[in-house]
């Protein structure tokens, strides 16, 4: 006895249509490396066989860890051009009984976050320090030298002197924290300088980061939804007339998003009969 055919089923020449039923694959290994500025930061393999329904949706879930031992070298290769490249290649293998399709996937963006320009200052600003007054014109901040140990900054200020007499600036006493963790603070790296009378006054002086503390705010930068809170403060130590007097030359602070994991990577796959 044959099989039974609906008519809804048969041409118009009264013949039964072929009938097919999608057969299930299988998710059988999921593997990628992730790059930032060439540094390879995480590998995953999963070899979880997870079944593909045919006609329907599969999600899956993969869990990776990033290597903190490679946050140090990947801040050096960011202070380069402010900039973070990220990339992600990897494979899927779908497969049966029959055989196996290796399909590749991969992404690749950039973050770019010129951290220390949002912190220069370009406005002038009225400066007490003791009975006279001084105006910080601007204030410029560019990286220097880094190291394994440190990273150094190179600061310009510009004051200006609205007195009819010199004033000695004989100290700057810096702070540097990101996310209320204490990156960098001191004043020994900076000679006295004679603010001259009715002129604009270039001050330079450098802060050093302490890069021992890069895992520690690797850490609330993640926790904080990968957003960063830079704070400077500079404070200086005029001679007035023989006395001395301690004032802010300034208190800036700026929330930087340095998204550099984030959004979701989409991919569609054509499978043909495994």
């Amino acid at each position: 006895m044959g099989k039974s055919c609906s008519k809804h089923n048969r041409d118009k020449y009264g013949y039964c249509r072929e009938q097919s039923t999608p057969l299930s694959g299988w998710l059988k290994k999921i593997e990628f490396n992730l790059y930032i500025n060439d540094l390879k930061i995480a590998s995953e393999v999963s070899e979880k066989s997870i079944e593909v329904k045919p006609l329907g949706k599969t999600e899956t879930s993969l869990r990776s860890f990033l290597n903190n031992n490679k946050i140090p070298d990947l801040w050096t290769t960011y202070l380069k051009k402010d900039d973070f490249n990220v990339t992600l290649a990897g494979n899927v293998t779908f497969g049966s009984w029959i055989r196996e399709i290796v399909c590749p996937i991969g992404y690749k963006t950039r973050v770019h976050t010129p951290l220390l320009e949002l912190l220069n200052i370009r406005h002038p600003r009225d400066l007490r320090a003791g009975p006279t007054t001084l105006t910080l014109k601007s204030l410029n901040l560019t990286w220097g030298e880094v190291t394994s140990v440190q990273t150094k900054l190179n600061c310009n200020a510009v004051i200006y002197n609205p007195n009819s007499y010199p004033i000695t600036l004989k100290r700057i006493n810096y702070t540097i924290e990101m996310n209320g963790i204490k990156m960098g603070e001191g004043g020994d790296k900076y000679n006295s300088t004679v603010l001259e009378a009715k002129i604009d006054n270039n001050v330079w002086f450098m802060a050093i980061m302490n890069n021992a503390m890069l895992d520690d705010w690797w850490a609330t930068h993640l926790r904080n939804n990968q957003v960063t809170n830079v704070a400077v403060k500079l404070r200086g130590v005029a001679e007035v007339s023989g006395t001395e007097y301690d004032f802010i030359i300034a208190e800036v602070g700026v929330e930087a998003s340095i998204r550099i994991l984030s959004g979701t990577i989409s991919y569609g796959f054509y499978l043909p009969i495994l």
